[in-house]
């Protein structure tokens, strides 16, 4: 069972943010903890899922944004209840994809569009330029940031009316 401060937060945060990381040691690990799962669900706050840009050899093979979602709901967590998901758009230079299919990797099939009303697909350049495909940490701050600032001033009137 998770601790109840851990639920606790969970079930007051203002944004809650599923990735990126390996989809099924990391994200849905933590989904799978007693408690966790009914907290996120059961929370107000914005549910984002980052979608990762690489596919991970033995693990999300042959996976695209669709086969990430799947396994997300398959694991309890249903689709409606996620507000967003980020997909990177940025170019990966050749040779660079090329060591990674050396290692059986590729990129994650970001080729789909999400039925209404839930969830919003975000598409954006998010990743950093090296020989290691990853987020960059500031293009996808930005993004979540302005995502929890939306929150905040959607919520920010209804609790200013609540105090009146």
């Amino acid at each position: 069972m998770a601790p109840p401060m851990v639920l606790e937060a969970l079930r007051e945060a203002d944004v809650l943010i599923l990735g990126p990381g390996s989809l099924y040691t990391s994200v849905l690990a933590t989904l799978v903890v007693p408690g966790v799962l009914e907290a996120v669900t059961s929370s107000s706050a914005m549910r984002i899922f980052v979608c990762n840009a690489m596919t991970e050899p033995g693990e999300t093979d042959g996976y695209g944004i669709a086969e990430h979602l799947q396994a997300v709901a398959e694991h309890g967590l249903p689709l409606e209840k996620l507000d967003y998901v980020i997909a990177p758009t940025t170019p990966i230079p050749s040779k660079v994809l090329g060591r990674y299919a050396s290692e059986g990797a590729a990129p994650v099939d970001s080729d789909f569009a999400l039925s209404d009303p839930a969830p919003v697909l975000i598409r954006a350049d998010l990743l950093e330029l090296g020989p290691v495909v990853r987020h960059d940490p500031d293009k996808l701050g930005q993004i979540l940031c302005e995502l929890a600032a939306r929150r905040r001033d959607t919520i920010r009137p209804s609790r200013m009316t609540a105090q009146v």
